[in-house]
C-alpha cells in the first residue's frame, strides 16, 4: 500500500472496527479508543503495530511525536474473465463484481473458459 492510497483518519469508523494504519501504511493489529477524561489524557487512541509496540494517539489521529493515523482502504474482489468465442475466435473480456460467486461466472458468459483471475480493487 502507497502513502496515496491512504484515507484521512476517521475516529468514527475506527470505533467501528474499520482497520487503521502509520504514514508508510502499515496496518495495525489493533486500535482501540479509551473513553476517558481527555483533561487528563490527551491520547485516547491506543494501537498496537505489526511489531508488538504500543503507540497512542490524540482525537485527530496524530500523536505526541507527529505520528499519524490513517484509515485503511476497504478492498473489494473483482474476477476478470478471458474468454474466446468459439464461432468467430474472438477474445473478450469480463468482469463480474464481488457478490457473483466464481462458480457462477460460466452461467454469465456462454464462451468457453481460457482464464480466470481474481483481482482487489478500492472500493471508492
Amino acid at each position: 500500500m502507497t502513502a496515496k492510497n491512504l484515507k484521512p483518519f476517521d475516529l468514527e469508523k475506527m470505533k467501528a472496527g474499520d482497520k487503521v494504519c502509520d504514514e508508510e501504511g502499515n496496518i495495525h493489529k489493533q486500535a482501540v479508543y479509551l473513553d476517558c477524561d481527555l483533561s487528563v489524557h490527551e491520547y485516547p487512541i491506543v494501537v498496537v503495530d505489526s511489531n508488538g509496540i504500543i503507540w497512542t494517539y490524540g482525537l485527530n489521529g496524530i500523536s505526541s511525536t507527529r505520528r499519524q493515523l490513517f484509515m485503511v482502504p476497504k478492498m473489494k474482489k473483482l474476477w476478470i474473465a478471458v474468454t474466446k468465442d468459439m464461432n468467430t475466435s474472438q477474445i473478450s473480456i469480463g468482469a463480474a463484481q464481488s457478490f457473483l460467486k466464481l462458480e457462477n461466472l460460466k452461467t454469465i458468459f456462454n464462451e468457453e473458459y481460457h482464464h480466470i483471475v481474481e483481482i482487489e480493487v478500492e472500493d471508492e
